[in-house]
């Protein structure tokens, strides 16, 4: 009896052993902007708790996301703001569940294995989501490729991120070669609301395709510290430069001309006022399309700038 006994205790502590093991091997360790974070090596069932921008990425590369922070509609609906316009790929068409934003419950119902967030999220949100699965948060401050690169790593998916980075940089070289004086050549990227214009240093993918292919700035640029910044209706000619981009939101149905009369807020003769404007530089881009954090965007953003710049005289 008790050599049964004793043998039952060597076969658990084996199983035990098997079980740790194999645990170990399904799992590795990621390090995001807390610390150390036990994942899974290869996750099935992951949430992301943001949809422009993570799931958008995640949804790229083909990882299996159960659930997604999203955005309600005006019919009462969600909707993952910008994947649908730029991926084809939403709640309604796809086994993405809706978590809201972010709705624990619903967090928990989705029974993830992997929870991806950004380094906004706060502690305390953060301790309870660490209850249901491994949370991991990447830095959104950081060049919209080192992003997706962590995105890409932390949900296994290095091996399709390696294979769209190297096709984006195949087009960054024709693009390179069709504008061989991009250096001599300033872009100047603004928004307005509300009768306030704001200068964008950084706006997605749109900003990392002109400084991959050496385009210049305007002055101003240089006195951004965090992203962008408020510009006064007498500092309009500051954001003048060779070619000036603005936006207009495709998602909820405007056209270019929005923007447009967004700047006759901010200034009702402001076309007189931008050099680039009155010589037919100031152009419209849909702003998920330049925005997003996706490969989709910076290969759609290449194509553009060198259609109009390098397609002109």
């Amino acid at each position: 009896m008790q050599l049964r006994r004793y043998g039952f205790g060597i076969w658990a502590l084996a199983l035990s052993v098997m079980v740790s093991a194999e645990s170990s091997a399904n799992s590795r360790v990621f390090t995001d902007v807390h610390g150390e974070v036990t994942i899974p090596a290869e996750p099935q069932r992951i949430v992301s708790l943001q949809d422009h921008v993570l799931t958008m990425s995640l949804v790229e590369l083909g990882a299996p996301v159960a659930g997604s922070a999203g955005r309600m509609g005006d019919d009462g609906k969600p909707y993952l703001r910008g994947v649908q316009d730029l991926l084809g790929v939403d709640f309604h068409n796809s086994e993405i569940e809706y978590v809201g934003w972010t709705d624990l419950e619903k967090v928990v119902a989705v029974n993830p294995d992997l929870i991806i967030t950004t380094h906004y999220e706060s502690a305390e949100m953060l301790a309870q989501l660490r209850l249901i699965a491994p949370t991991v948060t990447i830095n959104q401050n950081q060049s919209l490729l080192g992003f997706m690169h962590d995105v890409a790593d932390v949900s296994g998916r290095m091996d399709v991120y390696e294979a769209r980075l190297a096709r984006y940089q195949d087009r960054l070289a024709e693009a390179r070669k069709a504008i061989p004086d991009a250096s001599n050549i300033s872009i100047s990227v603004i928004n307005s609301r509300d009768g306030v214009l704001n200068y964008w240093a950084s706006y997605g993918a749109l900003t990392q395709v002109m400084d991959d292919i050496g385009f210049a700035r305007p002055a101003i640029n240089a006195q951004v510290s965090d992203g962008n910044m408020e510009v006064s209706q007498e500092r309009l000619q500051d954001v003048d430069a060779d070619y000036i981009i603005d936006t207009f939101g495709i998602s909820w149905g405007e056209t270019p001309q929005d923007a447009r009369n967004r700047m006759a807020e901010v200034l009702p003769n402001w076309c007189s006022v931008l050099e680039a404007c009155q010589n037919g530089r100031y152009l419209v881009f849909p702003r998920t399309f330049a925005f997003s954090t996706s490969f989709a965007s910076l290969e759609l953003m290449t194509q553009m700038l060198v259609s109009h710049v390098a397609g002109r005289q």
